[in-house]
């Protein structure tokens, strides 16, 4: 049984343009879709002035600027999609971050009755060196530390509940 997309996530993140531009296509094949923007104040707000720019002011727009990590974005879409009832949601990221992302999401995601789909940017560019140690570092971090992966809920987020930047 195929389940209909009934929302959109888009990731920031570096290469913020061209995966803003990857889930405007998709948001523009499915109109009917909520677009949920993720990520800092800053690419939230980017991602904001394209979707005025490019697509019907109908468009359902969610929108969270204090994402700063994939986990962080996982979480949030996870609580947007129990709380709006989706059934589908498809995830828009670079290409060199999606294995990362698809693997965060459905952790996320492994009790929730949301289908996920993952949708990688077109023309993203493999990370530079830097951007490939912070990804394979934010791996580690991830597949070894699974109390970072409680959003707010452990001794590693610091008295404002927020995680540190990894």
């Amino acid at each position: 049984m195929s389940v209909l997309l009934d929302s959109i996530v888009i990731l920031g993140g570096p290469e913020l343009s061209s995966r803003t531009r990857a889930g405007l296509r998709l948001a523009q094949q499915y109109p009917s879709a909520a677009l949920l923007l993720s990520g800092t104040p800053q690419e939230t707000a980017a991602m904001h002035t394209a979707v005025q720019r490019e697509l019907p002011a109908t468009t359902r727009l969610i929108e969270d600027a204090d994402s700063f990590s994939t986990v962080d974005n996982a979480l949030w879409a996870k609580d947007v999609c129990a709380q709006n009832h989706f059934g589908h949601l498809a995830i828009v990221t670079s290409s060199w971050h999606m294995p990362r992302t698809a693997a965060i999401f459905r952790w996320a995601f492994t009790e929730s009755p949301t289908h996920l789909s993952f949708f990688p940017a077109r023309g993203s560019t493999p990370p530079t060196k830097q951007l490939k140690f912070l990804e394979i570092s934010k791996w580690a971090l991830f597949c070894t530390l699974p109390s970072v992966r409680t959003r707010g809920r452990n001794k590693l987020t610091g008295p404002t509940g927020r995680r540190p930047k990894v």
